[in-house]
């Protein structure tokens, strides 16, 4: 039995990602961003977005965009609004 190393599994991904165009990697990128800082909110307010709880100690009223400058481009990004 060959074991494949984790980096071979990793190559078609890879190719992929260097031959798309800036907006795949800016709506990839944008979508790993925005998840991240959803679960760091949700962490924070101790319950996730729109979900009541005794344990919360935050108030979440939306979120505000934001632009970033990235590599890949200029991105708007849904920033979670914490109360």
């Amino acid at each position: 039995m060959n074991a494949t190393p984790s980096n071979d599994r990793a190559l078609p991904w890879l190719e992929q990602i260097d031959r798309a165009e800036p907006d795949l990697l800016r709506a990839l990128l944008r979508t790993f961003v925005e998840a991240l800082m959803g679960a760091t909110a949700d962490a924070g307010c101790g319950a996730p977005y729109g979900v009541r709880s005794q344990e919360r100690v935050n108030v979440r009223p939306g979120y505000r965009a934001q632009e970033w400058d990235t590599r890949a481009g200029t991105m708007e990004v849904a920033i979670p609004r914490l109360r």
